[in-house]
């Protein structure tokens, strides 16, 4: 123990590793060799651990220094790891409730500079560091797995073993059966410490008290100065001066007199007095009863919690992480570039193939050959509406994204430009990903007249995907009417009830008709 105390002063390296893996903590917790003995070795487990080491490394075997203590039979050493572990575990809830206790704070300033970005760009750069800090915390915080040590702890034997001692003690003890009650709180691990160590202390001052030795000392004690009192008269026995020269015992009365009171107070202790009348049995039961309250419930019951928390921090860390870079726009000008092409293919097609047909119907052999290469052309070319779907969803995405986390976005109309958002269109309509920017009453083939009065027109339609819809067509006579009508669908698009039919896009036909479309259902119309 001395060289390891000297090595560890040092700056010994505790954790490293023999070619079998063996750490120092390990090779003390193996059977002590003739130059060794098992308090020495005990006591170098102690100082590793108090140095530092590691409790969770493993030999070449898998074993960790726990594993290679039970494996090897060493009942001191297994007694104090398993108590160094459940007390790193205790350390390591305590650790993560603090983390927690941050992670909380650094949100909250998250969402008030989230308000504050919307009217003070200033305030972005301290958002951003913001938002990194509280990722790169709750990584941390789920990197140290405490849910799954305390599972460990709870599924080990020496946890089942550790509750059947306590309840035999319980019994053995105080004379019943051991019984906890359900109804209180599961203790704590402080609990458990707290109560033990007033146990222990109850237990030492109980012993102090009925202690015997210390009578029987007092006796020993008046016998010496009794002897020594009889040395100094000359006589080397008290038992034959008190035979032979009766008359000198009033030299020695005084001493005689403390080794009879002595004797009384010994004989008293003996024999009077009944140890278990103030036996400390309630610090006792405290302590045995909060250990097994804190191995059969509250164990549980913190991993249920910690999974938990663990759970709604990974929720947490998804939801901020999209957040560390601005949203990636490159997909949505794609599609509006690809949108923007195939709208030009298809006009110049329509166009060639309008010229002709006409001149095919002025007799032209060869415009009447080109027309099923044309036709075909024009049939090959994806559908307007189906791109201009396809984008919306991308652009709601990209707007829903900028609103949670980048919201000093939706300030900048270069960036809101760039996504092909018109101003004069209701954001929520583009957020909730309904807008078509490029769709048009003809990307619809017409079933039937549902309703019609003037002003308003009600179709069943079919799209290119063969799903059947409802199309409404409201005529917008002036720039009003227009924004009303934009302002009633936004309203209209965000309102959930079973008793609304959900809009599911919106387009302008011209200036004037504006247009939305609809799950077809006996409410639609």
């Amino acid at each position: 123990p001395d060289t390891a105390q000297l090595l560890i002063k040092r700056g010994a390296k505790l954790d490293l590793q023999t070619n079998i893996k063996n750490t120092a903590l390990m090779v003390a917790c193996q059977p002590s060799e003739s130059h060794h003995t098992a308090t020495g070795l005990l006591r170098c487990i102690k100082l590793c651990y108090a140095a530092g080491a590691d409790l969770n490394l493993k030999d070449e075997d898998g074993d960790d220094a726990l594993a290679v203590a039970k494996y090897f039979e060493r009942a001191d050493a297994v007694a104090f790891l398993e108590f160094a572990t459940m007390l790193e575990v205790a350390r390591g809830v305590q650790d993560f409730e603090r983390q927690q206790t941050i992670l909380r704070e650094k949100e909250q300033e998250l969402i008030a500079l989230q308000e504050a970005v919307k009217t003070n760009s200033k305030k972005v750069s301290k958002r951003n560091k913001t938002r990194r800090d509280l990722v790169a915390g709750i990584r941390d915080a789920l990197s140290g797995g405490i849910e799954g040590q305390l599972e460990k702890v709870l599924a080990d034997p020496g946890t089942k073993a550790v509750v059947n001692s306590c309840r035999r003690l319980w019994e053995e003890i105080l004379k019943e059966s051991a019984v906890v009650d359900d109804a209180d709180e599961p203790a704590t691990f402080d609990q458990v410490q707290e109560a033990t160590r007033d146990a222990v202390e109850a237990v030492k001052a109980w012993e102090a008290r009925h202690d015997t030795n210390a009578a029987c000392e007092r006796t020993e004690a008046a016998i010496d100065a009794l002897e020594e009192s009889t040395k100094r008269l000359g006589i080397q026995a008290t038992f034959f001066m008190t035979l032979r020269h009766p008359e000198k015992t009033r030299h020695v009365a005084m001493e005689l007199q403390n080794v009879q009171q002595a004797l009384k107070a010994e004989l008293k202790i003996l024999t009077n007095v009944d140890p278990m009348a103030d036996a400390p049995l309630q610090a006792v039961r405290r302590a045995l009863a909060s250990t097994i309250s804190f191995y059969t419930c509250a164990l549980k019951s913190e991993v249920f919690r910690l999974k938990k928390a663990t759970k709604d921090l990974s929720s947490s860390l998804s939801r901020h992480v999209p957040g560390l870079s601005a949203p990636n726009t490159s997909h949505v000008m794609e599609s509006m570039k690809k949108v923007r092409q195939n709208k030009r293919k298809r006009e110049d097609l329509e166009r060639d193939l309008e010229r002709i047909r006409e001149d095919a119907n002025d007799g032209d052999a060869k415009a009447q050959a080109k027309i099923p290469g044309l036709e075909q052309k024009l049939a090959q070319l994806e559908n307007v509406y189906k791109l201009d779907s396809e984008l919306r969803k991308k652009r709601a995405r990209v707007l829903r994204e900028a609103e949670e986390h980048n919201p000093e976005l939706l300030r900048d109309q270069k960036w809101i430009r760039s996504l092909g958002v018109d101003n004069s269109v209701p954001r929520e309509l583009s957020t909730l990903g309904l807008w078509l920017t490029n769709a048009k009453r003809k990307d619809f083939k017409t079933i039937s007249e549902l309703a019609s009065k003037p002003g308003k027109s009600v179709l069943k339609v079919r799209d290119l995907n063969g799903r059947e819809l409802v199309l409404k067509s409201f005529h917008l006579a002036n720039d009003e009417w227009t924004s009303r009508f934009y302002r009633q669908v936004a309203a209209l698009a965000q309102i959930k009830s079973a008793y609304i039919v959900r809009i599911q896009g919106v387009f302008m036909q011209d200036a004037h008709q504006g247009c939305t479309l609809m799950p077809l259902s006996s409410r639609t119309y």
